[in-house]
């Protein structure tokens, strides 16, 4: 019997990798990563698994979360948090960029890799992006995987 491929979601990148600190081991500095993905889909969630998330972030025009990875956030104790974003079509300031200067700290890789505005299918209200905050800053919420739906502007 063979063992499956672990393979990650589309577009899978960490945005923000857990820091080195003296005295604490590989698994504790891990537990602060920030990552980010395209939807993931059923052979992703054996790569998933080994990130340890507490908490997985789905900014997706669906009202209501696959089932699928809802279970799979379910069975594996991972916080599940669905927030369904408006579809439009047209510029934006993408998630990344608008949470890197809100949060310079957290995400200060961020501001030199993107460009201030991209064209994407979703945007993020000041409300939403407020909420989004309210998780990110939350340090027992990590690690998070932050994924929208193609993966290209979250």
């Amino acid at each position: 019997m063979s063992v499956p491929p672990v393979i990650p979601p589309f577009r899978f990148a960490t945005v923000e990798a857990g820091r080195v600190v003296a005295g604490r081991s590989a698994e504790e500095c891990g537990a602060e990563s920030l990552y980010r993905s395209a939807y993931p889909s059923l052979r992703n969630y054996r790569f998933l698994l080994g990130l340890n998330l507490q908490t997985i972030i789905s900014l997706v025009p669906s009202s209501e979360p696959i089932k699928d990875l809802a279970e799979f956030c379910e069975m594996n104790l991972i916080t599940h948090r669905h927030f369904q974003v408006p579809r439009f079509r047209g510029l934006r300031t993408s998630l990344l960029h608008m949470l890197s200067a809100a949060l310079p700290n957290l995400i200060p890789c961020c501001t030199n890799t993107l460009p201030p505005t991209c064209s994407d299918e979703v945007t993020l209200t000041s409300a939403l992006t407020s909420q989004l905050l309210g998780e990110l800053v939350d340090m027992d919420r990590y690690p998070i995987l932050i994924h929208c739906v193609d993966g290209a502007r979250n």
